[in-house]
């Protein structure tokens, strides 16, 4: 009970009652936790308030059925129809037979709609149609997907980098303009960059998306900063120590670009 208490503490303490927005507060806080453990049919059977004795306000009591446990049946897709079913089952990795723990299944959703994400499809939407059948204590499941439109790379824009680091972007951004959009890409990169070296002295990196929902066309901006190094303190009686001579007779230059390509 105490699992319970805390969860619908979290949404209800300090609010209003009604017992129609109660209600709506147990089934968006506690129904899920029963759905995780397969018990797809957990009643609130009763729900009274009465006045708090050491605070202004409710006291609230609630009868819980919790009912029995569920195993997950099958599953079926509707709608995604630039995808084989069997591919986006596979992805999910539902566990028909075992428990039909809804968390999981929520998960298995998720991956469902990043998979359709990294097709360029970003508006992507799956609907849960739960099919319970009481005798054999078995939820089947309907997965109503809609795809949306589908999104296409548009242009890519440097900031913060010299010709020669802009260049060497480029070269490793291999999403050509007109291909389905995947969101985790420009992400992705970036962490390439920083994991291979490409730069010194690389500070602050970020990505911008541009999304035209009209054209569906996504462009992107990857801007870099310098991050200054660390200078290493030398002992006071340890000398600067000169600047190397140069074959032509200058002298070089202390220190570095902004930002050098590797």
């Amino acid at each position: 009970s105490s699992v319970l208490q805390s969860a619908i503490a979290e949404v209800a303490i300090g609010t209003p009652y009604k017992e129609d927005r109660f209600r709506q507060y147990l089934d968006s806080s506690i129904r899920p936790l029963y759905d995780a453990r397969g018990r797809v049919r957990v009643g609130f059977t009763k729900v009274t308030a009465e006045k708090a004795r050491d605070v202004q306000g409710l006291a609230v009591k609630v009868t819980v059925d919790e009912g029995t446990t569920y195993d997950l049946g099958a599953v079926r897709i509707q709608g995604a129809p630039h995808f084989e079913p069997d591919r986006l089952l596979k992805t999910a990795k539902f566990k028909s037979g075992g428990l039909a723990d809804f968390g999981e299944v929520g998960k298995g959703v998720d991956r469902i709609r990043k998979m359709l994400a990294h097709q360029g499809y970003l508006r992507n939407d799956v609907q849960i149609v739960r099919q319970i059948d009481d005798a054999k204590k078995v939820v089947n499941l309907v997965l109503r997907i809609d795809e949306g439109p589908q999104f296409q790379f548009g242009n890519l824009k440097v900031e913060g980098l010299d010709l020669n680091g802009e260049a060497a972007i480029r070269k490793m951004w291999t999403l050509k303009t007109g291909t389905p959009f995947n969101p985790d890409y420009p992400d992705y990169i970036l962490h390439s960059v920083r994991e291979q070296g490409v730069f010194d002295n690389l500070g602050e990196t970020r990505f911008d998306t541009k999304i035209d929902e009209k054209t569906h066309v996504v462009d992107v901006t990857l801007t870099f900063k310098y991050a200054a190094p660390v200078e290493k303190k030398k002992p006071d009686n340890e000398a600067t120590p000169e600047p190397p001579q140069l074959p032509w007779g200058g002298r070089g230059i202390s220190g570095c670009s902004i930002i050098v390509c590797m």
